[in-house]
């Protein structure tokens, strides 16, 4: 199980997400966010949304395991929670929107949990037991994973790599 302080540093790393994407999304065109990238055929848009999407399917992980006891947790892909929301109809700036106001309630409710609750566990079917702590974890790896190759994404096509041998 995740460390009591890294937890709380993780949950700081939370809540600066938004603002990280708000950056990138500022710093380029729209179409930069329609453009598939390299590394997995996905578009910066796709990603983001995907943020946006897997921030409710966490809520609903971490409240579960806040409420009750060691309750099952469901397993989800980000495709298939892509494909059921639609998607592919949102503007960059309404997927950041959404994730931004999700994430926000998010850290809200991360804010007042104590050390025991942080602690509390629920059954994955991939990961067995999973404290609230190991969800925070999970969140950030998927932020960190996402925003790099958001980011990634949107440098390859700014102009002044146009020609870069990097």
């Amino acid at each position: 199980m995740a460390d009591l302080l890294e937890c709380l540093v993780q949950m700081h790393a939370l809540a600066e997400s938004p603002g990280r994407l708000a950056v990138l999304l500022g710093g380029s065109d729209e179409s930069a966010w329609r453009q598939r990238d390299a590394e997995g055929g996905l578009t910066p848009l796709v990603r983001l949304a995907s943020l946006a999407e897997g921030e409710l399917f966490f809520a609903v992980q971490l409240r579960l395991v806040l409420m009750a006891e060691e309750p099952l947790l469901p397993s989800v892909t980000a495709g298939e929670l892509a494909r059921r929301a639609g998607t592919l109809e949102w503007t960059p700036s309404g997927a950041l929107e959404r994730f931004r106001v999700r994430r926000a309630d998010t850290v809200e409710l991360l804010a007042i949990c104590n050390a025991a609750e942080l602690a509390r566990t629920g059954c994955h079917p991939g990961r067995r037991l999973t404290s609230v702590a190991d969800i925070v974890a999970l969140m950030l790896a998927s932020d960190t994973e996402s925003i790099g190759a958001i980011r990634a994404a949107l440098a390859a096509r700014a102009p002044d790599h146009q020609g870069d041998p990097r």
